[in-house]
């Protein structure tokens, strides 16, 4: 791997997001691989909407108390859907605090709603 964390195979270089194993797929910054978040629609469109519920995590953090720590607790709320065996109580409890920490912000609250919704189907 090279500084710039890309990595180099004999006359090849790549760079980017890599992502290997069996349904894995390479998306920007963040790697879906198995576990809830296996291919199926209803797993894409939970893709989309933590990818939109971070989003308005940015565009909105002046209006919320801890931007930051909503942030945090999306990337936890990825990686234990990228999980090959994710933790419900934990997911529960992140989906909790997401919604707690949402509040007075509509278009955040209705995100984390959204995700909170397909979550319990995909991992149903």
């Amino acid at each position: 791997m090279t500084s710039d964390h890309s990595f180099k195979a004999g006359d090849t270089h790549n760079s980017g997001v890599l992502a290997q194993g069996q349904h894995a797929r390479a998306d920007g910054a963040q790697v879906f691989a198995g576990g809830a978040a296996a291919e199926s629609a209803e797993s894409r469109e939970l893709q989309r909407r933590v990818e939109e519920l971070q989003r308005l995590l940015t565009q909105y953090a002046a209006q919320l108390p801890d931007a930051g720590e909503l942030s945090e607790l999306t990337r936890q709320l990825t990686a234990q859907l990228n999980a090959p065996e994710p933790s419900r109580p934990l997911i529960r409890s992140v989906l909790a605090s997401l919604t707690a920490g949402a509040g007075g912000v509509g278009a955040v609250a209705t995100a984390v709603n959204g995700v909170a919704q397909l979550v319990s189907r995909v991992l149903h």
